[in-house]
Protein backbone atom coordinates (compact mmCIF):
# COMPACT_ATOMS: atom_id res chain seq x y z
CA UNK A 1 0.00 0.00 0.00
CA UNK A 2 2.64 2.47 0.81
CA UNK A 3 4.32 1.72 -1.89
CA UNK A 4 1.46 2.44 -4.58
CA UNK A 5 1.11 6.01 -2.69
CA UNK A 6 4.55 6.68 -3.52
CA UNK A 7 4.10 5.50 -6.87
CA UNK A 8 1.41 7.75 -6.92
CA UNK A 9 2.87 10.95 -5.46
CA UNK A 10 5.65 10.47 -8.19
CA UNK A 11 3.09 10.32 -10.84
CA UNK A 12 1.47 13.08 -9.88
CA UNK A 13 4.81 15.06 -9.60
CA UNK A 14 5.63 13.91 -12.84
CA UNK A 15 2.25 15.23 -14.41
CA UNK A 16 2.86 18.59 -12.72
CA UNK A 17 6.43 19.08 -13.81
CA UNK A 18 5.04 18.23 -17.52
CA UNK A 19 2.37 20.41 -17.16
CA UNK A 20 4.80 23.30 -15.82
CA UNK A 21 7.02 22.65 -19.38
CA UNK A 22 4.37 22.73 -21.37
CA UNK A 23 3.15 26.17 -19.28
CA UNK A 24 6.81 27.73 -19.64
CA UNK A 25 7.14 27.05 -23.45
CA UNK A 26 4.00 28.97 -24.21
CA UNK A 27 4.31 31.83 -21.73
CA UNK A 28 7.92 31.82 -23.79
CA UNK A 29 6.24 31.82 -27.27
CA UNK A 30 3.55 34.54 -26.67
CA UNK A 31 6.39 36.64 -25.23
CA UNK A 32 7.97 36.07 -28.71
CA UNK A 33 5.41 36.65 -30.45
CA UNK A 34 4.76 39.67 -28.97
CA UNK A 35 7.93 40.75 -29.75
CA UNK A 36 8.21 40.00 -33.20
CA UNK A 37 4.35 41.51 -33.40
CA UNK A 38 6.03 44.64 -32.25
CA UNK A 39 8.71 44.82 -34.36
CA UNK A 40 5.85 44.12 -37.13
CA UNK A 41 3.55 46.65 -35.68
CA UNK A 42 6.45 49.64 -35.96
CA UNK A 43 7.84 48.68 -39.30
CA UNK A 44 4.36 49.05 -40.65
CA UNK A 45 4.42 52.78 -38.50
CA UNK A 46 7.36 54.17 -40.46
CA UNK A 47 6.12 53.07 -43.45
CA UNK A 48 3.01 54.84 -42.73
CA UNK A 49 4.59 58.22 -41.71
CA UNK A 50 6.26 58.04 -44.26
CA UNK A 51 3.74 57.60 -47.24
CA UNK A 52 1.58 60.47 -44.96
CA UNK A 53 4.63 62.81 -45.52
CA UNK A 54 6.06 62.05 -49.06
CA UNK A 55 1.83 62.77 -49.72
CA UNK A 56 1.67 65.57 -48.18
CA UNK A 57 5.52 67.09 -50.16
CA UNK A 58 3.60 66.12 -53.00
CA UNK A 59 1.10 68.32 -51.87
CA UNK A 60 -1.81 65.31 -52.11
CA UNK A 61 -3.45 65.86 -48.54
CA UNK A 62 -5.97 63.65 -49.16
CA UNK A 63 -3.56 60.92 -49.25
CA UNK A 64 -2.18 62.79 -46.36
CA UNK A 65 -4.53 62.50 -43.94
CA UNK A 66 -5.57 58.80 -44.80
CA UNK A 67 -2.02 57.69 -44.27
CA UNK A 68 -2.29 59.87 -41.10
CA UNK A 69 -5.12 57.78 -39.85
CA UNK A 70 -2.88 54.79 -40.40
CA UNK A 71 0.02 55.64 -38.33
CA UNK A 72 -2.87 56.19 -35.40
CA UNK A 73 -3.87 52.95 -35.83
CA UNK A 74 -0.61 51.25 -35.70
CA UNK A 75 0.53 54.14 -32.46
CA UNK A 76 -2.30 52.37 -30.93
CA UNK A 77 -1.67 48.78 -32.04
CA UNK A 78 1.74 49.68 -30.94
CA UNK A 79 0.56 50.83 -27.38
CA UNK A 80 -1.35 47.73 -27.06
CA UNK A 81 1.56 45.16 -27.25
CA UNK A 82 4.03 47.24 -25.00
CA UNK A 83 4.03 46.10 -21.21
CA UNK A 84 1.65 47.84 -18.73
CA UNK A 85 3.30 49.89 -16.45
CA UNK A 86 3.30 49.16 -13.00
CA UNK A 87 2.77 51.32 -10.15
CA UNK A 88 5.87 52.90 -8.50
CA UNK A 89 7.53 51.38 -5.56
CA UNK A 90 9.69 52.74 -2.92
CA UNK A 91 12.59 50.95 -4.65
CA UNK A 92 11.67 53.19 -7.79
CA UNK A 93 10.66 56.52 -6.13
CA UNK A 94 14.25 56.21 -4.20
CA UNK A 95 15.60 55.93 -8.31
CA UNK A 96 14.31 58.82 -9.29
CA UNK A 97 15.08 60.62 -6.13
CA UNK A 98 18.79 59.71 -6.71
CA UNK A 99 18.18 61.00 -10.82
CA UNK A 100 16.80 64.77 -9.72
CA UNK A 101 19.91 66.51 -10.82
CA UNK A 102 19.15 64.74 -14.62
CA UNK A 103 15.31 65.54 -14.36
CA UNK A 104 15.70 69.21 -13.44
CA UNK A 105 18.38 68.90 -15.89
CA UNK A 106 16.24 67.78 -18.47
CA UNK A 107 12.30 67.86 -17.18
CA UNK A 108 9.83 66.46 -19.45
CA UNK A 109 12.48 64.66 -21.93
CA UNK A 110 14.24 63.52 -18.91
CA UNK A 111 10.97 61.67 -17.72
CA UNK A 112 10.65 60.16 -21.23
CA UNK A 113 14.25 59.27 -22.03
CA UNK A 114 13.57 56.88 -18.51
CA UNK A 115 10.74 55.78 -19.79
CA UNK A 116 12.32 54.25 -22.53
CA UNK A 117 15.20 52.76 -20.75
CA UNK A 118 12.13 50.90 -18.91
CA UNK A 119 10.77 49.72 -21.62
CA UNK A 120 14.18 48.13 -22.68
CA UNK A 121 14.54 46.85 -19.34
CA UNK A 122 11.45 45.09 -18.83
CA UNK A 123 10.79 43.77 -22.66
CA UNK A 124 11.55 40.20 -23.69
CA UNK A 125 15.06 39.44 -25.15
CA UNK A 126 14.96 38.50 -28.45
CA UNK A 127 17.89 35.74 -29.51
CA UNK A 128 17.50 36.37 -33.16
CA UNK A 129 17.91 40.44 -33.14
CA UNK A 130 20.37 41.52 -35.66
CA UNK A 131 22.12 45.05 -36.09
CA UNK A 132 18.33 45.25 -38.43
CA UNK A 133 16.22 44.99 -35.47
CA UNK A 134 14.39 48.20 -34.32
CA UNK A 135 15.93 48.14 -30.56
CA UNK A 136 12.51 48.99 -29.04
CA UNK A 137 10.93 45.81 -30.35
CA UNK A 138 12.89 43.84 -27.81
CA UNK A 139 14.85 44.37 -24.84
CA UNK A 140 16.89 42.65 -21.78
CA UNK A 141 13.56 40.72 -20.43
CA UNK A 142 14.33 41.92 -16.67
CA UNK A 143 11.58 41.89 -13.98
CA UNK A 144 10.99 45.76 -12.79
CA UNK A 145 12.48 46.66 -9.16
CA UNK A 146 15.42 43.96 -9.08
CA UNK A 147 19.00 44.92 -8.77
CA UNK A 148 19.36 44.38 -12.71
CA UNK A 149 16.40 46.04 -13.61
CA UNK A 150 18.07 49.36 -12.12
CA UNK A 151 21.46 48.85 -13.39
CA UNK A 152 19.78 48.15 -17.30
CA UNK A 153 17.82 51.45 -17.01
CA UNK A 154 20.80 53.53 -15.88
CA UNK A 155 23.23 51.61 -18.72
CA UNK A 156 19.83 52.48 -21.56
CA UNK A 157 20.02 56.41 -20.29
CA UNK A 158 24.22 56.27 -20.37
CA UNK A 159 24.70 54.90 -23.74
CA UNK A 160 21.46 55.87 -25.38
CA UNK A 161 20.03 58.82 -24.12
CA UNK A 162 21.63 60.99 -26.58
CA UNK A 163 18.98 59.42 -29.16
CA UNK A 164 16.52 61.04 -27.64
CA UNK A 165 18.21 64.31 -26.59
CA UNK A 166 19.75 63.95 -23.14
CA UNK A 167 22.64 63.14 -21.65
CA UNK A 168 23.12 61.07 -18.27
CA UNK A 169 25.89 61.39 -16.32
CA UNK A 170 26.11 58.57 -13.35
CA UNK A 171 28.52 60.97 -11.13
CA UNK A 172 25.80 63.30 -10.38
CA UNK A 173 23.21 61.00 -9.33
CA UNK A 174 22.49 61.72 -5.92
CA UNK A 175 23.96 59.33 -3.39
CA UNK A 176 21.51 56.15 -1.53
CA UNK A 177 22.17 55.83 1.49
CA UNK A 178 25.09 52.93 0.86
CA UNK A 179 26.73 55.26 -0.95
CA UNK A 180 26.24 58.15 1.70
CA UNK A 181 28.08 55.69 4.24
CA UNK A 182 30.51 54.30 2.19
CA UNK A 183 31.67 58.30 1.49
CA UNK A 184 31.48 59.33 4.98
CA UNK A 185 33.38 56.30 5.86
CA UNK A 186 30.83 54.85 8.28
CA UNK A 187 29.55 50.92 8.19
CA UNK A 188 26.32 50.65 6.27
CA UNK A 189 24.92 49.05 9.72
CA UNK A 190 25.92 51.93 11.83
CA UNK A 191 24.61 54.38 9.24
CA UNK A 192 21.15 52.67 8.95
CA UNK A 193 20.72 52.56 12.83
CA UNK A 194 21.67 56.24 12.74
CA UNK A 195 19.38 56.55 9.97
CA UNK A 196 16.67 55.38 11.20
CA UNK A 197 17.01 57.00 14.51
CA UNK A 198 16.44 60.45 12.38
CA UNK A 199 13.87 58.97 10.23
CA UNK A 200 11.90 58.30 13.49
CA UNK A 201 12.40 61.82 14.90
CA UNK A 202 11.07 63.58 12.15
CA UNK A 203 14.81 65.09 11.30
CA UNK A 204 14.53 63.09 8.06
CA UNK A 205 12.22 61.90 5.27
Amino acid sequence: MAESYQQWVAQQQQQRNYEAAWDQDRLQQQAQDRVHDLQYTREQLQQARQERDDAAARGDWEEARLRNADVGMWQQQEQELLPPPNPLSQHDIAFLQRKRAFLEKHGQAGLNAIALAHQRAVMPRNPHATSATDPMSYGHGLRQGTPAYYRAVEKELEVNGHLVGVDYDPSADALDWKGAARVSGIDQKTYADAYRTLKAAGRVS
